[in-house]
Order: C-alpha cells, then sequence, then structure tokens
C-alpha cells in the first residue's frame, strides 16, 4: 500500500480525492448485525483540512461497519478483468475481489445498472405506500 507521504510527494492523493468525490461506487456490503460505525483514515484528504488526520490502523469486530478510502499501486498496467486484493489481517487474510470492466462492459453494466436501479426504487415507493 502507498504511503500517504510517497502519496503526496508524487501529488496524486489530491486527484485521486477529487475522482473518489465525484465518483461514488459504494460497496455497500455493511453486516446486518453491525450497531457501531468506525473509520478508515489511512489518508489525510488534503482538499479538506476537516480530515487532515492519517492513521495506519483500525480496529474492527463483527458489530463494526467501517468505511474509508484505500489507495494501492497496481505494479503494472491495469488489465480488465476479475481480480482479487488480498489484505493480512493479524490471524488471517482478507480477499477483496473486484473487477474492471471493458469499455463496451462498463456501457452494458451502466445500462442495466439504471434500468435495476429504477426497478428497485418503485419496488421500495410501493412497499413505503403500502405500510401506510
Amino acid at each position: 500500500m502507498m504511503g500517504q507521504a510517497a502519496s503526496n510527494e508524487a501529488g496524486r492523493l489530491r486527484a485521486l480525492n477529487s475522482r473518489g468525490n465525484t465518483i461514488r461506487d459504494s460497496i455497500n456490503s455493511v453486516p446486518i448485525h453491525a450497531d457501531m460505525a468506525c473509520a478508515m483514515g489511512f489518508f489525510a484528504d488534503p482538499t479538506n483540512p476537516a480530515r487532515s488526520l492519517s492513521i495506519d490502523q483500525f480496529e474492527t469486530s463483527w458489530q463494526k461497519a467501517c468505511r474509508g478510502r484505500l489507495f494501492f499501486r497496481i505494479p503494472e498496467k491495469i488489465q480488465t478483468g476479475q481480480h482479487s486484493l488480498l489484505v493480512q489481517a493479524d490471524n488471517s487474510m482478507l480477499q477483496v475481489p473486484f473487477r474492471i470492466l471493458t469499455k463496451e462492459e462498463e456501457k452494458s453494466f451502466s445500462t442495466n445498472w439504471k434500468d435495476l436501479k429504477k426497478e428497485h426504487e418503485a419496488e421500495h415507493k410501493k412497499q413505503a405506500q403500502e405500510k401506510k
């Protein structure tokens, strides 16, 4: 994982944070039993002085829903397809799968996602009205 100083020196952290603020790519995988929040503040946000503190570790449990940004270096060029980010914890390894789409896949996914979102919102609205 790239450190705060190295990222700042490269001048990329500001750009990555700005991009992250405009592109909402939420995983939305909060455990249903989570009733406490925690922050993963590995990187200070140079564009927002209120979030200027960075930490190098955090603690989590089955009761916590943790949120934050994680930047990692890709050793070679970005390749489309299915990949995994392996995160070493104290006594275990966490595997985070992710997919990098081609332009065609992204266009198809975006269209399908918008349709699914409309259907979901309509169903949610219908259920809310039925409860009244």
